[in-house]
């Protein structure tokens, strides 16, 4: 999650990366979290293994993140074509037709239902349908 939240924050930055400083502290700091946690449990990891571990799961807070960017930038496409649809009807006086909106929704559910199934599959999924509405 904060690999995640770190993914995030960056982006609204403008930045391409997390800061090697910022990732680093969090690596740390998750790193120290598996060591008491294996020393704590049952099975002791070596410290090869956790930091196998930290490392499948920076990896799979990186798609995760990518998944949901995937999803984010279709939803504003919808909604972006859709105000075009309104707007060039608009400007013709005429109206946007049921079927072509249901048929523009339906175009954008469906690409984006591959990103939200791997979402759903992971435990993270979203609403689809209620994103576009």
């Amino acid at each position: 999650d904060e690999t995640k939240k770190m993914l995030h924050e960056a982006a609204a930055k403008g930045q391409s990366s997390i800061p090697i400083s910022s990732i680093n502290w969090v690596r740390s700091n998750n790193l120290q979290f598996l060591r008491v946690a294996s020393f704590s449990g049952r099975h002791y990891f070596r410290e090869d293994e956790l930091l196998k571990k930290l490392i499948a799961a920076e990896s799979q807070a990186q798609s995760w993140y990518l998944e949901e960017l995937k999803i984010q930038t279709t939803v504003k496409s919808y909604r972006s074509d859709l105000m075009r649809m309104k707007s060039a009807a608009t400007a013709r006086k005429q109206i946007v037709s049921d079927s072509v909106v249901h048929a523009t929704r339906e175009k954008y559910l469906n690409s984006m239902k591959s990103s939200n199934l791997v979402l759903i599959q992971i435990g993270v999924g979203h609403s689809t349908e209620a994103q576009l509405t």
